[in-house]
């Protein structure tokens, strides 16, 4: 992955930059999901491992 991006509002969307191919559009069920997974994939991009 080579990055994460959210955007926030009525459908919370984020999209996935894998380091070859197309990008992955996700819609979580809930707000705070869409949050979670946005950090949490950005830490992964960073150090290499999920948060603890």
């Amino acid at each position: 992955m080579t990055g994460v991006r959210y955007r926030p509002g009525l459908f919370s969307r984020m999209r996935i930059s894998p380091a070859s191919g197309r990008e992955i559009a996700m819609v979580p069920n809930r707000k705070v999901d869409a949050e979670r997974f946005a950090h949490d994939f950005s830490h992964l991009i960073r150090t290499g491992s999920l948060p603890s």
